[in-house]
């Protein structure tokens, strides 16, 4: 599912919000930290949408301290793909 229109990007994330998405607020604990992903994954096979919407969901949903680091990096990788997030995010 592709937004095809300027009303998609704010009922997207809307939307996402109501299947309740794990939140991350950084920290170095490995278990939360692929708990988040495999949450976070589980909710987009129901949820389907391009590479670049899923790091936009998913970094949507991160708070305190992963929020402030994907600051960091995030207008250098634009046009993540969800796997190469994840790389970087481990």
């Amino acid at each position: 599912m592709e937004p095809i229109n300027n009303d998609d990007v704010i009922t997207l994330p809307q939307n996402y919000q109501k299947l309740k998405p794990p939140e991350f607020a950084g920290g170095i604990e490995p278990l939360k930290e692929e708990a988040w992903v495999l949450e976070t994954e589980k909710i987009f096979e129901v949820f389907p949408c391009t590479d670049a919407y899923k790091v936009l969901l998913a970094t949507f949903t991160l708070k305190e301290e992963a929020r402030r680091l994907w600051m960091l990096v995030r207008d250098t990788n634009r046009d993540l793909t969800w796997d190469r997030f994840k790389e970087m995010f481990y």
